[in-house]
């Protein structure tokens, strides 16, 4: 619960000001992540590299929270404007990413095709020729490539540009709203078992 002798009057914290600066912040922050994703592109063979820009993390780096934290640090200098900053950023960090047809797609696409080498080595077991020498070596060819199928699958039925935008987004709103409960915890504001809503 906040305690209202805590918080500074309205007129001393320009709230457009404020949440503005913070969604510049987050699109800052954003475009690191991005970059950091086409230098990945970038630094593997030209075959490997949309496979790695596809399947590269939307989370922060540890400098990206630290950047992230820094900002509610040196912008919320007054219990109200860590106040909004909780509020504002708690709302956008709560949000639910909505996740799009084909990355649910590529879930089936990650297992099916090692399902089929599966079947087809059963297959094989159950007719005997398994333990013979050139089934054995489809059987272990029949395994790489399901894997590399299955990754190739995933990777690029799972990439959706505004999808992993809207991921990686809600990993910086999620790390500022955690910096601000932090200080708020901190400065007395709230108790360490209450909740802002």
């Amino acid at each position: 619960m906040i305690r209202k002798d805590s918080i500074v009057p309205a007129s001393r914290v320009n709230r457009k000001e404020l949440i503005l600066s913070t969604i510049l912040k987050v699109y800052a922050i954003r475009g690191e992540v991005e970059e950091r994703a086409e230098e990945s592109r970038l630094s593997n063979l030209p075959l490997l590299g949309g496979l790695a820009l596809r399947l590269s993390s939307p989370s922060l780096s540890k400098s990206q929270h630290r950047d992230a934290a820094a900002f509610v640090t040196a912008t919320c200098t007054t219990n109200e404007s860590l106040v909004l900053m909780e509020q504002v950023t708690g709302f956008k960090a709560n949000t639910k990413v909505q996740r799009p047809s084909k990355v649910w797609l590529s879930y089936a696409g990650l297992v099916l095709p090692l399902l089929i080498a599966i079947m087809a080595e059963a297959y094989m077991y159950y007719v005997g020729v398994l333990a013979q020498m050139p089934y054995l070596a489809i059987a272990v060819v029949l395994v790489v490539v399901a894997v590399a199928a299955s990754i190739v699958l995933f990777a690029y039925l799972g990439y959706d540009e505004t999808y992993r935008r809207d991921l990686i987004e809600k990993a910086v709103w999620k790390a500022m709203h955690e910096e601000a409960v932090r200080r708020l915890k901190k400065s007395g504001v709230i108790k360490t078992h209450e909740k802002l809503t």
